[in-house]
This record gives structure tokens, C-alpha cells and sequence, in this order.
């Protein structure tokens, strides 16, 4: 899954999460897509631990210079569709900081509603965070 990115970020750290993304989609149970406009990568989108027939976890990152303008809401639909068909899912879900309202709004007008808050869920730097888990269901 790709890191929280700092934008911008140095050419070379972009090169290496576009080629780890490329990477990981050789391997089961995962399938990444890059965000281009105007053929330059702005960010990323994926699915983990798919299980057919069954369900997905939903990941995106976005440059700061492209948020707020419904391009990433847009991708999580086109790729929560995507995942329903190709997979037979009958659920996808994400989860983000509680701290992340931008996030969770995003993901409301994609479809998914928010199912649970999960105490100290996320380790980052040695500090632990709460997050909250949202699902789209089929």
C-alpha cells in the first residue's frame, strides 16, 4: 500500500512508489492503477486483499494540487464498479483516519458509508491513531 506522500515529492521517491505499485500488481490479491491527466501521474488508486466472490480493501492517494476538484471521487467509483464486477465483491471497504474529514467525505459521495470507529487501529511514528472503517456494499 503506498505511503502518505508529501507534495510534491522528489522525482525519485515518485519513481520508486509507481514502480512498487507496478511490482505488486504482479502479485495475488492485489491490482493498483496510477492517476494520470494530462499524462502525468497525480496519484494512485488500488485494491488489496481482494477475495473473489467475497470482498476488497479500497486505497487512494491523490496529489494536493488535484484534491477538492472530485477527480479522486470519481476514481473510487469507477474502480469500486470495476472491483464489483470483475471480482463478483460483495464488499469494499477503507479505512482512514478520524482526523481525515476530507477523506470521509469523498468517500460518502462515492458510495461507501461509515460502519465503525477502530480505537488506536493505525501506528504512525510510534503514535497511535483512531480510524474509522467505510464500506460499499453489492
Amino acid at each position: 500500500m503506498i505511503p502518505e506522500v508529501k507534495y510534491p515529492c522528489k522525482l525519485s521517491i515518485a519513481k520508486n512508489i509507481l514502480n512498487d505499485l507496478i511490482e505488486e500488481n504482479k502479485r495475488d490479491g492485489k491490482e493498483n492503477f496510477i492517476i494520470d491527466i494530462d499524462k502525468q501521474a497525480v496519484g494512485a488508486i488500488g485494491l488489496t486483499k481482494i477475495i473473489k466472490g467475497h470482498k476488497a480493501e479500497i486505497w487512494s492517494w491523490l496529489g494536493e494540487k488535484y484534491r477538492r476538484k472530485e477527480i479522486i471521487t470519481k476514481a473510487h467509483k469507477l474502480i469500486s464498479d470495476y472491483a464489483f464486477k470483475k471480482y463478483k465483491l460483495k464488499r469494499i471497504y477503507g479505512n482512514l483516519l478520524t482526523k481525515n474529514i476530507g477523506s470521509a467525505k469523498m468517500l460518502e459521495k462515492s458510495g461507501f458509508k461509515k460502519e465503525a470507529l477502530l480505537k488506536k487501529n493505525a501506528k504512525i511514528n510510534g503514535k497511535f491513531y483512531d480510524e474509522f472503517i467505510y464500506a460499499k456494499l453489492k
